[in-house]
């Protein structure tokens, strides 16, 4: 029953793929963006190669950083003496997860110092974090983009109609060009033209699928940036992101 009190016979729209090959593709684009080499909160973390954007790194993440690295010392405490019944398993994934945040608060606490300026772990752990940015960004997002663009049909993920695959694709679209520097307000090229100059390495991906403008001009698009600018103009998309990438 509808809103106007009146019944249909045509089936309830569906965001799941139709076919075989279909789902197939979902899969592909989903896995790929959900993976440990696309995942955007590790991305935020190690978003500076240089000393410059680590200070600005350090402003907007090391308060955030030191009440993570309290907590855990917080539960990890509260496990030892009973007073939270966590499994070995949890509690050893706290453990883990406190070293690693114990290193990034390290990095973040000298970036007021240049490179020149440290010696031994302090320079050590820079370096270390200097080389998971590169291999992050240069290497496994970049596969992960590459891979996403080669799987897509155009405009979005499986075609002209919205699949459930675009749903995940777009939020996550979304943050890493917001990491790159990316506006709402761009348009497709821009935004994942921005996203490829922040990777850097050359990153430029095919661009192989044409799209009529308003004009009536037919121009070349690569596919992610095609997905964008369909998905910009989606009601959903405008309500969500009104106010800014996030």
């Amino acid at each position: 029953m509808s809103r106007t009190h009146t019944t249909s016979t045509a089936p309830a729209p569906s965001l799941r793929p139709a076919t075989l090959a279909f789902s197939t593709t979902s899969k592909t684009i989903v896995d790929a963006i959900h993976s440990e080499e696309g995942n955007p909160n590790h991305l935020t973390y190690f978003n500076a190669r240089n000393e410059a954007a680590l200070r600005t790194l350090a402003a907007d993440r090391l308060s955030g950083l030191t009440r993570k690295q309290k907590a855990l010392a917080k539960y990890i405490s509260e496990a030892e003496q009973g007073k939270l019944q966590v499994s070995a398993k949890t509690k050893a994934f706290w453990q883990e997860k406190q070293t690693a945040v114990q290193v990034l608060l390290t990095v973040f606490e000298k970036s007021n110092q240049e490179d020149s300026e440290l010696v031994g772990d302090t320079l050590r752990d820079r370096q270390e974090f200097y080389k998971e940015a590169h291999r992050s960004w240069e290497v496994g997002l970049k596969g992960v983009l590459e891979k996403v663009n080669g799987e897509i049909i155009g405009p979005f993920s499986l075609g002209d109609q919205l699949s459930l695959a675009d749903l995940h694709l777009a939020s996550w679209l979304a943050r890493v060009v917001r990491l790159s520097g990316g506006l709402y307000e761009d348009n497709g090229e821009t935004a994942v033209g921005k996203l490829e100059a922040h990777v850097g390495t050359g990153l430029a991906l095919p661009k192989d699928i044409k799209v009529e403008s308003a004009q009536g001009k037919t121009e070349k698009y690569n596919k992610l940036a095609a997905f964008w600018d369909a998905m910009k103009v989606r009601p959903s998309w405008k309500e969500v992101y009104g106010q800014g990438l996030f």
